[in-house]
């Protein structure tokens, strides 16, 4: 299969996740709930208290699908923006944007290194979910949330800044072809 076609199975599969993920997100029992975000900076023992208590057993239930689900996002979203670094790269070597190019090793290794970042904070919310790890596991989960943030944005922004260089070079070789004809 090629990159193009991983790109589209892998961004359906992470939208249709990405909506799973919304429909089981605790925050859908009313304006004001918390949601998995407000999970993700907890930051404290306390205010994890403060959300377990605000949510119930229901909640709970809900906030603990969504994070097992969720692996399977990040498997999703991981690859199809490391294969979008990856495709913006080429495209950059290939059009002479040697800035681009020249920072695309790092844009993929962002991509990769927030999934992994989403992976490992997961993991610390699972264990303050099910009442363990004190005060270490919602801060080291707000932590690795901070982290998988930062990489995924500069991932992102390299993609983002590709497909508007691109589009740029679209424009001009229309304007240059309708000058010409």
């Amino acid at each position: 299969m090629t990159r193009r076609r991983w790109l589209i199975v892998l961004g359906a599969v992470a939208i249709a996740l990405a909506i799973a993920l919304l429909a089981v997100d605790p925050s859908r029992k009313g304006e004001g709930f918390p949601g998995i975000v407000d999970w993700e900076f907890a930051a404290s023992q306390e205010r994890a208290a403060e959300i377990l208590g605000e949510w119930g057993d229901e909640g709970q239930d809900a906030a603990r699908l969504s994070l097992w689900l969720d692996f399977l996002y990040i498997a999703a979203f991981g690859a199809f923006f490391a294969l979008a670094a990856a495709a913006t790269r080429d495209l950059a070597a290939a059009r002479g944007w040697r800035r681009m190019a020249e920072f695309g090793p790092v844009a993929f290794w962002c991509a990769l290194g927030g999934a992994l970042a989403d992976a490992i904070e997961d993991v610390f919310l699972l264990i303050a979910l099910g009442g363990d790890g004190g005060d270490l596991a919602p801060r080291l989960g707000t932590s690795f949330a901070a982290l998988k943030f930062a990489l995924l944005t500069i991932a992102i922004a390299y993609i983002l800044a590709g497909l508007v260089l691109r589009l740029r070079d679209h424009r001009r070789s229309r304007r240059a072809a309708a000058a010409a004809g």
